[in-house]
């Protein structure tokens, strides 16, 4: 298998994951609703089960989107001529990531 078939089958299954995790979180929003106007009609319900469901699906999505970097943009002063050495240091942190 080359490398760009390999490229385009791992970019089919995160497409297909994608599109599971948006379905999952769909319906976790639904039920989340259900409930909302079951407790607004007076019932007592449990969004424990719920709320536990969409934590999954969120830390699901967080995990994809670890999978690959957040690219770090730097920013050039717009008084910057080119003419001036600059030192560009980048730190990586959990606040940047």
């Amino acid at each position: 298998m080359s490398v760009q078939e390999t490229i385009n089958e791992i970019a089919s299954r995160l497409s297909s994951v994608s599109a599971q995790l948006s379905k999952g979180l769909d319906e976790v929003r639904g039920k989340i609703s259900d409930l909302e106007a079951q407790a607004a009609a007076g019932e007592v319900v449990d969004f424990s089960a719920v709320n536990a469901a969409l934590d999954a699906v969120t830390n699901q999505a967080q995990s994809l989107d670890d999978v690959v970097p957040d690219a770090i943009s730097e920013e050039v002063p717009s008084d910057y001529s080119g003419d001036e050495s600059v030192e560009v240091v980048s730190e990586v942190s959990d606040e940047n990531v």
